[in-house]
């Protein structure tokens, strides 16, 4: 048997496996991803705030700004 022929033996076997289980092959295969677009949903409208940065404007300044730092160690 040439190597073709086991190539052709393979495509056969593989057409056959697919032809019967696509249902639950595709199904398998659109887990992972409608598991993350559906945590991407919750989060966007029902998870709680998770940190970021709360700026405090002030309206009157005692002295000009010189640098702008989120840690507040600028001047």
């Amino acid at each position: 048997m040439g190597f073709w022929a086991k190539v052709e033996r393979v495509d056969a076997a593989v057409a056959q496996f697919y032809a019967r289980r696509k249902v639950w092959i595709w199904g398998v295969v659109s887990l992972p991803v409608l598991y993350v677009a559906g945590w991407m949903v919750w989060v966007m409208l029902w998870a709680p705030p998770a940190g970021g940065v709360t700026l405090i404007i002030h309206s009157k300044l005692d002295r000009p700004i010189l640098g702008f730092s989120v840690n507040g160690m600028a001047g």
